[in-house]
């Protein structure tokens, strides 16, 4: 049998709890700070481990299944429910004939390879069924028909949508590519709890409890009980809409055999994950605008010329700071921080910082002894997650980096939070560049953002987060 993936992840899990079971159970004047940090990063590593091996487990399972499946079925049948399959035919456990057992297996509509071997094209296909290709018209809703059921739910967890007809949404494979890989940022954006758009609104309203029951000592036997009626209101957000075109030349759509479809969608998607992101930070609820994380709260201001990344000084300490607010949510919020998200050049300020010994105040994992325990960094990292600080894992996204002025650090409980969003769609028009023969291709989609608990998402600013000069 060939040796899977887990088998593999399996056996460096095991080393990993050797070696931790190994410095734990030894002499203890040897368990030094060095065996104490290696101890504390084996078990970081050792939980990371775990379930990454649930992840591949279960894919194997489902890859499993199928293969045992093809093996047994053949072409064109299928195992029954609490039946058997016998040559062309079902029988039910009691060996009566229940029906023919043919499966027909529906195969992607547009699949990776087809724009380079010149077949079916998903933005060749939008065009060409507005000129009255049905095969192409045909392809689309098949394609919409499909990404409606599990290939969506497993690509990308939105179902319903705020679209009508006309809209189409691109093939799995495109939106896992581009979506997936060509991030200007959309880090703090699925960091939140995320829903799908429910289909014809213009508004997202949540009820909330705006003052609530009580109770209280009952000061003698057989008298009355504390009674207050609870008072609801409710949470409003807009549905903002975020766009973007590219115009094509025809001879372009005719002509040519590269895989177009991939340039134009990668294009025009990795630009709507940066705006999303910048609006789900950055928004301000106003002209069409998401009301962002940063509108839905009031920012902390840390005021401080000379600032330090830790220090005796907490007036000075962006680590005092950072730890004040995440107290301040878990007595607000009744609920602890989960996220600190910052600058890449934040938290690079952070990471290069040293005591006057020169050691790192942040090391960087499994980088050796040190006395400093702010926190830790782990493998380099552009955007998303980037270590430890002030107990809370750090998340570092580019759109809080400034051009000048003063950064946000945001300290938050994730969840708190709701993004609600549409699939991608696309749609395309010749009629206004007929003159010139060029087709345009149009994408669009539509969010809303409601942060249930303002308490829970606090944003610090001041002269204390001046733009970061490194080196």
């Amino acid at each position: 049998m060939a040796r899977k993936l887990s088998d593999d992840l399996r056996a460096s899990l095991n080393a990993l709890v050797q070696e931790r079971e190994g410095l734990l159970n030894g002499p203890a004047e040897k368990f030094d700070q060095a065996a104490e940090k290696r101890t504390r990063d084996l078990t970081y590593n050792i939980d990371g481990l775990r379930d990454r091996i649930a992840e591949v487990e279960a894919q194997e399972a489902r890859e499993d299944v199928l293969a045992a499946s093809r093996a047994a079925l053949g072409s064109g049948y299928i195992a029954a429910v609490n039946g058997v399959v016998e040559g062309n035919e079902r029988r039910s456990a009691g060996g009566v004939l229940v029906a023919p057992a043919y499966v027909t297996r529906e195969e992607p509509v547009y699949r990776r390879d087809d724009a380079l071997r010149g077949l079916s094209s998903f933005f060749r296909d939008t065009y060409n069924a507005t000129k009255g290709d049905w095969a192409a018209a045909e392809r689309l809703h098949r394609n919409n028909e499909a990404m409606g059921l599990e290939e969506r739910a497993e690509a990308r967890a939105l179902s319903t949508s705020a679209g009508a007809g006309g809209n189409f949404a691109p093939p799995a494979w495109l939106i896992e590519d581009w979506i997936a890989l060509a991030r200007p940022g959309r880090v703090t954006a699925d960091l939140l709890h995320k829903e799908a758009i429910p289909y014809g609104v213009s508004s997202i309203n949540l009820p909330s409890v705006a003052s609530g029951a009580t109770t209280a000592v009952q000061t003698t036997q057989n008298t009355a009980v504390s009674q207050t009626d609870l008072t609801t209101s409710t949470v409003t957000s807009g549905i903002t809409s975020i766009a973007g075109k590219q115009i094509v030349a025809q001879q372009l759509l005719d002509q040519s055999g590269i895989p177009f479809d991939q340039v134009i969608l990668g294009d025009l998607a990795a630009d709507y994950t940066k705006q999303l992101d910048t609006q789900v930070i950055n928004g301000s609820g106003l002209s069409g605008q998401l009301k962002g994380l940063i509108a839905w709260g009031t920012p902390v201001t840390w005021t401080q010329a000379s600032p330090v990344v830790a220090g005796t000084t907490p007036a000075a300490s962006f680590q005092a700071q950072v730890t004040k607010i995440a107290v301040a949510v878990a007595n607000t919020r009744f609920a602890p921080a989960t996220h600190l998200v910052m600058s890449p050049e934040r938290w690079g300020w952070i990471t290069e910082a040293v005591d006057s010994q020169g050691r790192p105040l942040v090391p960087p994992a499994g980088g050796g002894s040190t006395l400093n325990s702010f926190g830790s960094a782990e493998l380099p990292t552009a955007q998303g997650p980037a270590g430890y600080f002030a107990g809370l894992p750090v998340f570092t996204d580019p759109a809080l980096t400034v051009a000048s002025g003063n950064e946000y650090v945001l300290v938050m409980r994730a969840d708190d939070a709701w993004l609600w969003e549409s699939e991608l769609y696309a749609r395309s028009f010749d009629a206004p560049y007929s003159d010139s023969m060029g087709v345009l291709f149009r994408v669009h989609a539509y969010s809303s953002l409601i942060t249930r608990y303002p308490a829970g998402v606090q944003a610090m600013t001041g002269t204390g987060l001046a733009k970061v000069t490194l080196g």
